[in-house]
């Protein structure tokens, strides 16, 4: 379920204050055309209470305006780098610590945004492995700015990601990953980090009439989470509800995309888009539970079809996560 509640009041009241303000500011325009035209007799001085009112009425509109262009042309190219530090028990004691990069929701669209630098970004973090947890493009038409993005990251680390509900849903027919070097997970796989051997698995979203908590995700999970492994375990998916439920089953780290943090999300208020596809909802972050950890990245694009292409506090993401050993 995706909760717009909060967006649609919001936004109800936003066109609210700018209707008001625009007819209240309109009075004193409206007075002196009468009076250019000869109509009716010359209006009272305003008083000081109707000044004021007009005064706040178009600072609110200013401010609404202003609020909307920074959502629309400051914060999507504005990225911020989360850097989070975990410890594993499967990790041995002097092992080295691993770094792995996690994004997700680029969204591309015909217009670039982010794709061109997430090289530049990354790169320097030195990630061991960089994880895509889906939602590639918004429209074919993006497509060689998601593939240019996937290239470049590919040059930095090895690149592994799984299909989100946008892939699945929309275009489901399409290589996105067509010779960029990315490794689909949907499965389970051992990648040897500097002499330790991490466990990655993931699977895809699912066809939309597939509940993430159906029998299908419940299937994939089984087949999927590796048994008697020595090393950790990291397991992506797009949806937060699923990985949260891979640490139910042994997963030690669950890696999500699929909320954008809300994409609007308002001091006082939250997040204006609440995305709840299971009984439960994440917001972005780090959640323990169980004896595991569930990060939630909140994407570097933004939504696609006919969504406002805003982000209000609630920037790009890139998230950095150091595994470490016990100390």
């Amino acid at each position: 379920m995706v909760d717009y509640s909060r967006l649609i009041t919001v936004v109800v009241v936003m066109v609210g204050i700018c209707a008001v303000g625009g007819l209240v500011l309109a009075a004193p325009l409206w007075q002196r055309l009468r009076r250019h035209m000869g109509i009716g007799v010359l209006a009272p001085r305003p008083s000081r209470w109707w000044c004021h009112l007009r005064a706040t009425l178009l600072g609110a509109i200013v401010l609404i305006v202003g609020i909307g262009m920074y959502g629309r042309f400051v914060e999507p190219y504005w990225p911020e780098v989360v850097e989070i530090g975990l410890t594993s028990d499967e990790l041995g004691k002097g092992a080295l610590p691993i770094r792995i990069v996690l994004l997700s929701d680029l969204h591309s669209d015909p217009q670039t945004r982010l794709e061109a630098r997430l090289s530049d970004l990354v790169a320097p973090l030195e990630p061991d492995l960089i994880i895509f947890a889906g939602d590639a493009v918004n429209s074919e038409g993006g497509l060689p700015n998601f593939r240019k993005a996937m290239t470049g990251l590919r040059k930095i680390a090895p690149v592994y990601a799984v299909r989100g509900n946008w892939e699945a849903w929309w275009f489901s027919k399409v290589d996105l990953y067509h010779h960029t070097g990315v490794r689909l997970l949907d499965g389970s796989r051992s990648v040897d980090i500097r002499g330790t051997t991490l466990h990655l698995a993931g699977f895809p979203v699912y066809p939309w009439r597939n509940r993430p908590g159906g029998a299908a995700y419940q299937r994939a999970l089984e087949r999927t989470l590796p048994e008697h492994t020595k090393g950790p375990v990291v397991f992506v998916h797009h949806f937060p509800e699923v990985a949260a439920a891979a640490l139910l089953r042994g997963a030690d780290i669950a890696l999500a995309g699929d909320t954008h943090g809300g994409q609007i999300d308002l001091p006082g208020i939250g997040p204006l888009v609440r995305i709840n596809r299971a009984g439960t909802f994440y917001h972005s972050g780090l959640h323990e539970i169980a004896d595991g950890w569930l990060y939630v990245n909140r994407g570097t694009g933004m939504e696609g079809g006919h969504a406002p292409r805003v982000r209000i506090g609630c920037r790009p993401e890139i998230t950095l996560i150091t595994l470490r050993p016990p100390d």
